[in-house]
């Protein structure tokens, strides 16, 4: 009996046996066929990764084509209107010289406004006053220059103290005084009278007036003082 139970155990195992090797077969025949599937699978991805790329390059060449053209034909617009742009700016600059010298000569050419040459004359009015007074005051100053130069000499000569104590008057001094002023009297008439001649001012009668003023010095010694210093000539 118990080898019976064996002999039939052994059998059992043996189906078993049989049982796993065709199950193992069959299992490495799907895994076979599985493999041979993914490996299809995975050529047939390479080969659409393949088309879907050359498709992805073609359409990017076929876009930076299209891009350069586009760039070429802006920029050729771009250099044509620049050309008109150009041509356009030379001729309003032209025109405007024209304008601009056809303005200019206007302006070189108008007539002066009433306002303007009643200014004008006016301002001419005032410089000839201002140089008439001006001349005037030049004249004064002569006038006033020769008296002092007049009154100095005549101090000079014929007051010897300084003008301290009695003055005494040397009478050849004095006359010899008197005849240099009258001398320098009908020096400075002939002097006027060329003057006139020549259209200047002088101040003639000024200085005949300082004489007259020298001479009254000479007669009235007393009205004089001496200089606190040398008497330098301008």
């Amino acid at each position: 009996t118990a080898e019976a139970r064996l002999q039939a155990r052994s059998q059992e195992l043996t189906a078993d046996k049989a049982a796993l090797a065709a199950a193992n077969q069959q299992l490495q025949q799907a895994l076979m066929d599985k493999a041979v599937e993914a490996a299809a699978s995975l050529e047939g991805l390479r080969q659409q990764h393949g088309r879907q790329t050359a498709a992805l390059r073609q359409e990017q060449r076929q876009q930076v084509e299209a891009l350069e053209q586009q760039a070429a034909a802006l920029e050729a617009q771009h250099k044509q209107e620049t050309v008109q742009l150009r041509v356009a700016a030379e001729a309003e600059r032209a025109a405007l010289a024209g304008n601009l010298a056809a303005l200019q000569a206007c302006w070189a050419a108008r007539e002066p406004r009433p306002e303007d040459v009643a200014a004008i004359a006016e301002l001419q009015a005032a410089v000839t006053a201002r140089e008439e007074a001006l001349r005037t005051a030049e004249d004064r100053m002569a006038q006033l220059r020769g008296e002092m130069l007049l009154r100095e000499e005549n101090y000079n000569k014929h007051f010897k103290n300084g003008g301290s104590g009695q003055r005494v008057l040397d009478v050849g001094l004095a006359a010899g005084a008197q005849s240099e002023v009258v001398g320098w009297m009908l020096k400075s008439s002939s002097s006027a009278g060329q003057r006139r001649n020549t259209g200047e001012a002088h101040p003639s009668g000024a200085r005949a007036a300082a004489a007259a003023g020298a001479q009254q010095g000479m007669a009235a010694p007393g009205l004089m003082r001496a200089p606190t210093g040398s008497f330098r000539r301008p």
